[in-house]
């Protein structure tokens, strides 16, 4: 079987970070290298703002981020390091 779609999900912190993060290393103050991963799953709901697609029977890969620091070898989800970012975050 072969892959029919693909599905990116981010909440607003995670597309903030992705987009704009500062991307060091909360340990060490390395730089943090970003790596995609995907996994697949068949069956898969897709949400838009227009309706729901479904894909019956069909095999969905579905994108993640970590991100690896080489000096440290720290590794972490792109959804940790968004929420514990937003706790650094002022608002004015």
């Amino acid at each position: 079987m072969e892959n029919k779609g693909f599905n990116y999900s981010f909440t607003l912190p995670e597309l903030s970070y992705f987009l704009f993060g500062n991307k060091k290393c909360p340990k060490c103050g390395g730089k943090l290298v970003r790596t995609k991963k995907f996994e697949t799953r068949t069956d898969m709901f897709h949400r838009t703002r227009v309706d729901s697609i479904f894909h019956p029977g069909q095999m969905v890969k579905c994108y993640n981020y970590v991100y690896n620091c080489k000096n440290c070898g720290f590794k972490n989800s792109l959804s940790n390091l968004a929420n514990s970012n937003k706790c650094k975050r002022k608002i004015k």
